[in-house]
């Protein structure tokens, strides 16, 4: 890939909505850059790729325990997939996808957060994305 360039930064995205919810709130840039192809008839070209960088963090999930005060949102005894925020970490918090299917901070004593391994994490993740 030659000729790399960003051409789009956070808000500037149009896909911006689906792309946070698959990989979290944090940067994301779109680039364009020029790539050479070989065809199955063996011509060489060049192609304008479009792409979108997004370095993937590992998924967290956590089973909602309590739900009081946010019955529509949370339902107990649930799996949640769990948005790295550090801010809202720090303040006790922690950002969920609940049933809205947008991410919301909700304190972290409603969920208890476990280990899944990774096979079932990756499951998760197609289903939601």
């Amino acid at each position: 890939m030659s000729a790399v360039e960003t051409i789009a930064i956070g808000r500037e995205i149009s896909e911006l909505r689906r792309l946070r919810r698959r990989y979290g709130k944090r940067r994301l840039r779109k680039r364009k850059g020029l790539a050479t192809v070989r065809l199955q008839d063996g011509t060489v070209h060049k192609a304008g790729l479009m792409m979108k960088k997004s370095k993937k963090l590992d998924a967290r999930f956590a089973v909602c325990i309590k739900n009081r005060g946010y019955e529509a949102s949370l339902e107990v005894g649930k799996l949640y997939r769990v948005v790295p925020d550090n801010n809202a970490a720090k303040r006790g918090y922690l950002r969920i996808v609940d049933e809205s299917g947008d991410d919301y901070g909700y304190a972290a004593d409603r969920f208890f957060a476990i280990d899944l391994p990774k096979p079932l994490k990756k499951a998760l993740l197609r289903v939601a994305s």
